[in-house]
Parts: C-alpha cells; sequence; structure tokens
C-alpha cells in the first residue's frame, strides 16, 4: 500500500501496488495467440500460483484511428493480477504468459506485460504514417499505431516483444 497526504490532511490510499520490470508484447496472429490454446497451458497454471500476485498484466483493445490518441483503451479494466482464473489470463498472449512465468522465476522481481497485439493486419497500419519505415501510404497506414502503440509512448519498458505473422 501507498498512501499519500496533501497539505490539508487528506490522504489518499492505493493499494494492491507493484514496483518492477514491464515489459511490452506486441504484433500481429503469432502475438495475439491466446494463453489458453498453448499445449502447456494446464503447466502454466499450475506454475502460476508460485507468481501470479507478483505479474500484471493490461490488455489492450484492439481498435484502430485515424488520428494519434493519448490514452490507451484496456477493456475498461486496469492492471489486473496474473490469475489463470481470471479472463484476461487465458485471453493474454502465451508469450506474454509464459515469458512472465519464466522471468518471475528466474528473477524474483514484480512484473508488468502489456498486451497490443492484432492478428491478421498489414504491417503498415502498425507503423506511423510519417515513417520512412512504410513503402507504401495506404488508407489504413498507422491507424493501429495510432491507437495502440502511440498512447504507450514515454512509458518506460524493460523490454518489448514483436512477434509477427
Amino acid at each position: 500500500s501507498i498512501t499519500a497526504q496533501d497539505s490539508e490532511g487528506n490522504s489518499e490510499t492505493i493499494r494492491n501496488i507493484l514496483f518492477g520490470d514491464v515489459f511490452l508484447c506486441s504484433g500481429q496472429s503469432n502475438m495475439q495467440f491466446a494463453a489458453v490454446n498453448a499445449f502447456n497451458f494446464t503447466q502454466l497454471v499450475a506454475d502460476s500460483a508460485k507468481w501470479n500476485t507478483k505479474i500484471r498484466m493490461l490488455l489492450v483493445k484492439t481498435v484502430s484511428s485515424d488520428i494519434l490518441q493519448k490514452d490507451v483503451d484496456t477493456y475498461g479494466v486496469a492492471w489486473d493480477i496474473a490469475d489463470p482464473y481470471y479472463q484476461f489470463f487465458i485471453y493474454f498472449p502465451a508469450i506474454c504468459s509464459f515469458t512472465g512465468n519464466f522471468t518471475y522465476q528466474s528473477e524474483g522481481v514484480p512484473l508488468g506485460f502489456i498486451g497490443s497485439s492484432w492478428g491478421g493486419t498489414i504491417i503498415e497500419s502498425w507503423v506511423p504514417k510519417s515513417s520512412d519505415l512504410c513503402n507504401y501510404n495506404l488508407p489504413t497506414t498507422g491507424n493501429i499505431y495510432n491507437a495502440m502503440i502511440a498512447p504507450l509512448y514515454g512509458w518506460k519498458f524493460a523490454g518489448i516483444f514483436w512477434y509477427q505473422g
């Protein structure tokens, strides 16, 4: 818990908060592959009893926009405990879930994973419209970047995973 108090003596307490490393898991179909569909999901569930209170997950909604967004849409859910009985855990990207399992077991520090993926999308939609990385100026160029990546600009990540295909 963390409690902050203003000069007038009013205080606010935030509970169930962790400080640790945050990773962004983004990409197309392979990254969107849900943990529940992995062949060893039952082992992940069994292992999660060791770490689920020390890992948080944030799932970004699959949306696009013609203009840069400031806020990320997360289905109205803030950081969630990595509990296999919570809805977002089973639909969270498998690579994030298994990486979280391995990383926590080896490092022992609290972890946060942000899942921002969308299967079946073209790469041009993931880069800024003004980017030199894109050879085509398609109507959808930059639209996913605007809504699912740009709002995360300025966040400090310990690592970024991109899985395409």
